[in-house]
């Protein structure tokens, strides 16, 4: 009877705390995003970004000495397609991921690679049942 009780109580607060597999799948869809732009990025491969990019995506890139430059997809897939970025191989470390309502994502992520450590601010959207990535807000630490 006490197990029962316990388990109505946690079942009834992970209902309230909106975990479900829904939502961990919805999760796994918008890290495996995530994960695509980084390879795609570094691959340079302007094709496989078009694929996760929304058509408003844009990058800002705050430079503390030099203030903050915001690229658009356009300019920023001419840059990966002339191959002036990208090119790194970067490992991914999900810091954290916070699903809004279904359709928005927020993901905290850094990216480190050979050349430089990136600190991501990640911003999703659903459109068409497929998650897009809209904006990515960084911060980069050269290496050595």
């Amino acid at each position: 009877m006490k197990m029962q009780a316990l388990t109505m109580i946690f079942g009834a607060w992970l209902g309230v705390a909106g975990i479900s597999n829904t939502d961990n799948a919805e999760e796994r869809a918008v890290k495996s995003v995530v994960t695509e732009f980084i390879a795609a990025g570094d691959a340079q491969d302007v094709g496989r970004l078009e694929a996760v990019l929304h058509d408003q995506y844009r990058v800002i890139w705050n430079k503390p000495a030099e203030g903050v430059s915001p690229i658009d997809r356009t300019t920023y897939l001419d840059l990966i397609g002339k191959k002036a970025i990208g090119g790194d191989k970067r490992k991914v470390k999900f810091d954290e991921v916070t699903m809004i309502q279904g359709i928005n994502a927020n993901v905290r992520a850094i990216t480190e690679g050979e050349k430089a450590t990136f600190y991501h601010d990640f911003h999703l959207v659903k459109v068409g049942g497929n998650w897009k990535l809209v904006n990515d807000l960084f911060y980069m630490v050269p290496k050595g």
